[in-house]
């Protein structure tokens, strides 16, 4: 009898200190349970709330190319693991971060490349976070706590040329006119649609006039009409005319906005903005 008992207790034991990964289980612990079967139930639902929490953020964290050289990460909270995942930080901060090509992992930039942006924190202790990048679209090397937050491109000359979130679904500004100039060919590298905004003004020259704002898009070159701001007039309604074109640009495709005059001056540009959608 007394090695019947026994056997039955071990397997009361073994049974009662196995978990499963299933959800939350709110009435657990309850008062009633007994000592031994407390640990399995906390150990289940700290599972479950791993699940969930593993990719968790909170607040903005928009990543926003600021210049050729600079990436902003708004404000909020982000969830960092280490490799294995053993190991989850809850760590938010309340700024904006700014990123420029230094803050890479190891070597350096690279024209013509994709870089990923991460963000870390060197102890357990911490309670903020701070933004590198890397080549590698897992894990920086050398920091054993992070989460991805997103990507970003470089051109010809090692400059930044366009980031996006990897949950980001908000518009948000590539530009605010500076970069762009009619007449030039640009290619849109920023990981998604963007919108190009032309604003123009022509005037009246003393003879008959015709103005010309073209937007221009293709996949391997900037070649298809996709829309016009027109005006031909004389001296009588020629005078202080404007207008503005839109189009929307697909990831990596090529555009332009080209300015032309049959006859008379040509229309004044001024401003180009492009916009991420």
């Amino acid at each position: 009898m007394r090695k019947i008992l026994s056997v039955l207790s071990i397997l009361f034991l073994l049974t009662n200190n196995s978990w499963a990964t299933v959800g939350w289980q709110k009435i657990l612990p309850q008062t009633s349970e007994n000592p031994q079967a407390i640990s399995p139930d906390v150990q289940e639902n700290n599972n479950a709330l791993d699940l969930m929490l593993q990719n968790y953020r909170d607040g903005y964290l928009t990543i926003t190319l600021t210049s050729t050289s600079a990436i902003t990460i708004g404000a909020g909270g982000v969830m960092l693991s280490n490799s294995g995942g053993s190991t989850r930080l809850m760590v938010a901060n309340t700024s904006t971060t700014t990123m420029s090509s230094t803050n890479i992992d190891t070597g350096s930039i690279s024209p013509s490349s994709t870089y990923y942006i991460y963000a870390y924190a060197s102890s357990t202790t911490a309670t903020t976070f701070s933004v590198i990048y890397s080549a590698s679209s897992t894990s920086p090397t050398g920091i054993t706590y992070y989460a991805q937050l997103g990507k970003f491109t470089t051109d010809g000359s090692s400059n930044f040329a366009g980031a996006s979130s990897n949950i980001q679904t908000s518009p948000t500004p590539t530009s605010l006119g500076t970069s762009w100039t009619a007449g030039t060919p640009y290619q849109n590298l920023t990981g998604r649609t963007i919108q190009v905004i032309c604003y123009a003004s022509s005037y009246y020259n003393g003879s008959f006039m015709f103005s010309n704002i073209t937007g221009l898009i293709g996949a391997s070159s900037a070649s298809t009409t996709v829309t016009q701001w027109e005006f031909n007039g004389n001296a009588s309604t020629a005078d202080g005319i404007s207008g503005n074109i839109v189009f929307n640009v697909p990831n990596g495709w090529y555009w332009e906005v080209s300015n032309n005059a049959v006859e008379g001056h040509l229309a004044t540009i001024n401003r180009i903005e492009a916009w991420q959608e």
